[in-house]
């Protein structure tokens, strides 16, 4: 195994240089010794060279996601600026969504706008599409913000399987007019229309 790992690293110093290794030697963010380092390390770790090169620049993240998204010519998405309850939850579960790392957040007609962190990884998003029967647009996210998205889906799923309604609570429940039902839903609409998410999506 040590001669593979290693077999690979003098193969990786003979290629030219290609995406986003290429990207960031031609914009000054590191040079070529530090680019091929990179990619073998991400090579050990098992890890994607955007996944390698963020961990070891933090403070080039941004940076990075921006030439990723360029490179793959995918939208760039700030996830924590969505709410997740915007999000459309109906089309799979929170087990899918933590197992798959892939992340739906806008459904219009028979396409859904997946966010994901990882441009090459198609296998999520075939599988969601294999779940759903919709057409997919993967949306670039950061690592961390879907991560923390992940987990608080999860864990509000979790709090969700475990609430009872009991007899006590159906005092509580109050009886809505139709015709006022119907305004609160009008009104729920246009807040919708401008959400965050809504105005990335219109813009694509």
């Amino acid at each position: 195994m040590a001669n593979e790992d290693s077999d690979f690293s003098v193969q990786i110093r003979k290629t030219r240089l290609g995406g986003l290794a290429r990207r960031v030697v031609d914009q000054s963010i590191m040079d070529r010794e530090a680019a091929l380092n990179h990619l073998a390390l991400a090579h050990d770790n098992g890890v994607s060279f955007l996944t390698q090169a963020t961990q070891a620049m933090p403070d080039k993240k941004a940076m990075l996601y921006r030439m990723t998204a360029e490179e793959y010519g995918m939208p760039l998405f700030d996830l924590r600026t969505l709410n997740l309850t915007d999000r459309p939850a109906d089309l799979v579960t929170p087990k899918f969504i933590d197992e798959h790392q892939v992340l739906p957040i806008f459904h219009r007609g028979s396409k859904v706008f997946v966010a994901v962190s990882e441009p090459g990884e198609q296998a999520g998003l075939d599988a969601f599409k294999f779940q759903t029967g919709l057409g997919v647009e993967p949306i670039l996210v950061d690592a961390t913000a879907l991560q923390e998205s992940i987990e608080r889906i999860r864990g509000e799923a979790s709090a969700s399987d475990l609430a009872v309604l009991d007899d006590d609570n159906l005092e509580d429940i109050e009886f809505v007019d139709e015709d006022e039902s119907a305004g609160e839903t009008v009104s729920q609409a246009d807040a919708e229309s401008d959400t965050p998410v809504v105005r990335f999506v219109n813009k694509l």
